[in-house]
């Protein structure tokens, strides 16, 4: 996993998601309650901080 910016790695979350839901569904429903984007690429994921403004 690759992070963009080392203040994302600080980040915690918490909820409940079906461990049975794919890994991009879960990385997208992420990326609607937070400020946070994923972008996978075969093995990799990349994640960055959307900037608002």
């Amino acid at each position: 996993m690759n992070y963009q910016d080392e203040e994302i790695k600080r980040m915690h979350f918490s909820g409940t998601i079906n461990k049975h839901r794919p890994l991009n569904e879960v990385l997208q429903f992420l990326e609607k309650t937070t400020d946070i984007h994923f972008e996978i690429s075969g093995k990799n994921i990349t994640v960055s901080k959307i900037k608002k403004g």
